[in-house]
């Protein structure tokens, strides 16, 4: 190119496009990750305690019953 402005401009819009761009994609899909993340990990612990909590009620029910048979 000839060294005019328009060309300077140019050349910095093409680096921007080779170079930023690209980090802020790679930023953008790290974020995403990490929400992702974070959901599908209070899901499951979520599920955890869920679990739990009807595991101690059954057991619970089935003492009960347990002794009220041996009396």
């Amino acid at each position: 190119m000839d060294g005019t402005v328009t060309a300077q401009v140019i050349e910095y819009v093409m680096g921007a496009m080779f170079i930023v761009l690209p980090a802020l994609f790679v930023g953008t899909m790290s974020w995403a990750g990490y929400a992702v993340g974070n959901g599908i990990q209070s899901m499951l612990a979520n599920g955890g305690k869920n679990a739990t909590d009807a595991a101690s009620k059954g057991s619970a029910q089935l003492t009960s019953v347990g002794k009220k048979s041996i009396r």
